[in-house]
């Protein structure tokens, strides 16, 4: 955003092994096995970033490429909106709406185990339920008891703040103002 398209395209063009395949929106796409971002320009024009790398490694390498060339050329706001005309008044210079793959929480864990590291910003996903305001000991948790004791005391003291009224369920959205 705030960056002409067409310096990022050519920064894009020159990844290797990376096609650019501009996307008729109107007609069915079987989707490649890897596909690695998808551009979207506020005129409407569609285009997806298609690889075919060996493995899941050779994958995450062309994403920090992609990332890289145009990571300096841009000011980048982040999103989990997929529709460009929702920007267009927000941003009146906007110059394309990037979209990364959805990675789920298994391929995450297998990437951390393998040290490999993704591109900054697109590891964001949602976990849920999750818990706010959890200050529960952490001597508990490193102390040398045996594990069948750790999860009983854990029990216990989830107890005792459920009775109390302490423990609370939102499930709706919530959008946090930050002061």
């Amino acid at each position: 955003m705030g960056y002409e398209y067409k310096n990022i395209n050519e920064a894009i063009r020159r990844v290797k092994g990376l096609d650019v395949v501009k996307i008729n929106t109107y007609k069915s796409l079987d989707a490649p096995k890897y596909v690695p971002m998808q551009i979207r320009l506020p005129d409407g024009k569609f285009y997806l970033l298609v690889e075919t790398p060996s493995d899941l490694a050779t994958h995450i390498n062309t994403l920090h490429e992609i990332v890289n060339a145009y990571k300096t050329r841009a000011s980048l706001d982040r999103t989990s909106q997929t529709l460009v005309d929702s920007f267009k008044k927000m941003y009146p210079d906007l110059a394309a709406l990037v979209i990364f793959p959805r990675f789920k929480i298994n391929t995450i864990l297998k990437l951390a185990a393998q040290k490999i590291v993704l591109p900054t910003g697109i590891t964001r996903f949602t976990v849920s339920p999750r818990v706010l305001h959890l200050n529960y000991p952490l001597h508990e948790l490193s102390s040398g008891k045996p594990i069948e004791y750790k999860e009983e005391y854990l029990k216990e003291w989830v107890g005792e703040r459920v009775k109390k009224k302490g423990v609370r369920l939102y499930t709706e959205a919530t959008f946090l103002f930050d002061e």
